[in-house]
């Protein structure tokens, strides 16, 4: 289906003056694109309000020589993803949903891509981020290091140790975690014989160890 026979996008036309921002995600073979829909469709509703054409483009559709490309659009109409041809992106959002997904070597290369050709003026979340380097980054801010609580990198059962006896509660989280998965809670139960409780956040589910 051709971009024209979307409602509520302009006539494809890849000299256009209109920007143009592409949500690069992967591909599923029977959904068409993988990620969250919702989000997606919130982000094209609010470009298309400051006049950008956004479309979901998957990481495999993308190709640097072509001056259209393969992707979806959000119809206003039905609000259904719709496959269509889409002018070669401005902008790009970075949204692939695995970390695995983005450390494929293909996908690693036409990120670096994104970042060194001269159309694309931005990459929005260029990659997963890293939360000690997220954390490290805080801290440095003045308009934000005030508001991280006590942090350190766990690389010994001692410093765990040093950090239980000045916090009664403490979070654990894994440097490449995402939603949550991975985390885990210890609160010191003073005066119980087995003092310690642990919880590990699977997915959904809490684990009480």
């Amino acid at each position: 289906m051709e971009l024209e026979q979307i409602p509520g996008y302009p006539p494809a036309d890849p000299a256009s003056k209109r920007p143009v921002l592409a949500i690069l995600t992967m591909s599923d073979r029977l959904l068409g694109f993988r990620g969250n829909r919702e989000n997606f469709a919130d982000v094209a509703k609010t470009g298309r309000d400051m006049g950008f054409t956004v479309y979901v483009l998957p990481c495999k559709s993308l190709n640097f020589t072509e001056p259209m490309l393969s992707g979806y659009g959000l119809n206003d109409k039905t609000g259904e993803w719709v496959k269509g041809r889409f002018p070669f992106p401005d902008l790009v959002y970075n949204r692939i949903p695995q970390r695995e997904d983005e450390m494929r070597p293909k996908v690693q290369q036409k990120l670096r891509l994104c970042q060194q050709h001269p159309r694309i003026k931005g990459v929005f979340n260029p990659s997963f981020f890293n939360k000690w380097e997220l954390f490290e980054w805080l801290k440095k801010s003045q308009a934000t290091n005030r508001y991280i609580p006590s942090t350190r990198k766990m690389v010994s059962v001692t410093g765990l140790g040093r950090m239980i006896s000045k916090h009664p509660y403490l979070y654990l989280k894994p440097v490449s975690g995402k939603a949550g998965k991975g985390i885990m809670t210890i609160r010191v139960m003073e005066g119980k014989t087995l003092p310690y409780r642990l919880r590990i956040q699977q997915k959904k589910k809490k684990q009480h160890v």
